[in-house]
C-alpha cells in the first residue's frame, strides 16, 4: 500500500449530502459520516485491517482510472481520494460511472464493512470546530 489515508465521498443526485467514509492506516482509525447515522469512530484492530486489507487488495482503488462518466445524468457522484500524510497519491471520481464492476464490488464491500463496523462498535463523536 502506498498510501496511509482513504478518503471515499458519494451522494445521489439530487442535493444529496451524500456520505463520506475516511479509513486512517497511520491512526487506525475508521471515520464515517453520514447524515443519516451522524458521525461515527471506529478502531482498526488487527482483523478489521485484515479484512480492509484484502478488500483493498481485490478492489485495486490505486489502479482506477481519473474519471468515470456514465450515460446517466441522475445517477450517484462519488470521489476517492488516496493521501500520503497530506498528500493526495491518487484520486478517482465519477458521476453514474464506475471502474470495472469487479474492482467496483470489491471496493463497494469495503464501505459496507467501515458501516458495519462503525455501526457495531463505533461511537459517536461531534463534528469539530472550524
Amino acid at each position: 500500500m502506498n498510501y496511509s489515508k482513504l478518503v471515499f465521498h458519494e451522494s445521489a443526485w439530487p442535493g444529496s449530502p451524500g456520505r463520506t467514509v475516511m479509513i486512517d492506516f497511520d491512526l487506525n482509525e475508521i471515520i464515517v459520516d453520514s447524515m443519516a447515522e451522524g458521525v461515527k469512530w471506529g478502531h482498526i484492530g488487527p482483523r478489521e485491517r485484515s479484512t480492509i486489507e484484502a478488500k483493498l487488495d481485490t478492489g485495486r482503488p490505486d489502479e482506477w482510472g481519473a474519471r468515470y462518466i456514465g450515460p446517466a445524468m441522475d445517477g450517484s457522484c462519488w470521489n476517492l481520494r488516496l493521501l500520503m500524510g497530506s498528500a493526495i497519491v491518487k484520486e478517482s471520481s465519477g458521476s453514474s460511472g464506475y471502474p470495472p464492476q469487479d474492482q467496483w464490488r470489491a471496493f463497494r464491500s469495503l464501505v459496507a464493512f467501515c458501516f458495519a463496523v462503525t455501526r457495531r462498535y463505533g461511537e459517536y463523536r461531534p463534528p469539530k470546530a472550524v
